[in-house]
């Protein structure tokens, strides 16, 4: 074959790969699709995959846990609004009526603090997340009685104890005067509770317990933070 002849094949084919390849190009670009675009799709299909990933393995994780298991436990707890902290002591029970949802009842008692005291029950509801084997979070939804009392049992102080007036109490003229010395007012209010905690495995049976949570009510709106151990069986 003439070198000629070669020539002319290859310009021939040449001119027929450039002409498809910009074909292609007008045709892509006809319908808005761009390398750019193409890349972009890659990255949001391979995020969809991560997501995907991780919500099946949060699902096979939870099903760990059993429906009917339970725990009981006991807590620290501090709350805080109008003027007033107070720290106290609390018992809580755990049934698990489904793999994710369990439900709990707890009482905390508040110490007295500015002649107030305090005490809270309640039931709550939480949807457990399973982080890994040994972390579970969740938040919860509550309901329940928050009770308080108000004792001003300090109104006449050292004066019961002062010699110089022991005859004056025992004198019938001012019999019942200070019968009322103690002054007593409680208060009981219906309230909704807002929150979340984080469960840490200790062992097979012990964990550890952080939780917080808003309270609403009419007067008793506040904070509560506590912290305990709890027991699985």
């Amino acid at each position: 074959m003439r070198p000629t002849r070669i020539r002319d094949i290859t310009m021939k084919t040449t001119g027929k790969l450039y002409a498809h390849s910009a074909m292609q190009s007008e045709s892509i670009q006809k319908n808005g699709v761009s390398l750019k675009n193409l890349t972009k799709s890659r990255i949001n299909f391979l995020m969809f995959c991560m997501f995907a990933i991780a919500g099946l393995t949060v699902s096979l994780t939870a099903s760990a846990q059993e429906k009917g298991d339970m725990a009981a436990g006991a807590n620290v707890i501090m709350s805080t609004g109008q003027e007033l902290t107070n720290f106290g002591l609390g018992a809580k029970l755990q049934y698990s009526i489904t793999t994710p949802i369990r439900i709990e009842g707890a009482f905390n008692y508040f110490f007295k603090k500015d002649m107030t005291s305090m005490w809270d029950a309640g039931i709550n509801a939480h949807y457990l997340f399973f982080i890994s084997d040994r972390v579970t979070v969740y938040p919860l939804v509550g309901v329940g009685i928050l009770g308080s009392k108000y004792t001003d049992d300090e109104g006449y102080g050292d004066l019961f104890d002062d010699e110089e007036y022991a005859d004056l109490f025992d004198d019938e003229e001012y019999a019942g005067l200070f019968d009322d010395e103690v002054e007593s007012d409680s208060y009981n209010e219906f309230g909704v509770k807002l929150g979340g905690g984080i469960d840490f495995k200790l062992t097979e049976k012990l964990f550890l317990n952080f939780e917080a949570k808003y309270r609403i009510g009419d007067i008793y709106s506040r904070p509560f933070i506590s912290a305990g151990i709890g027991f699985r069986f």
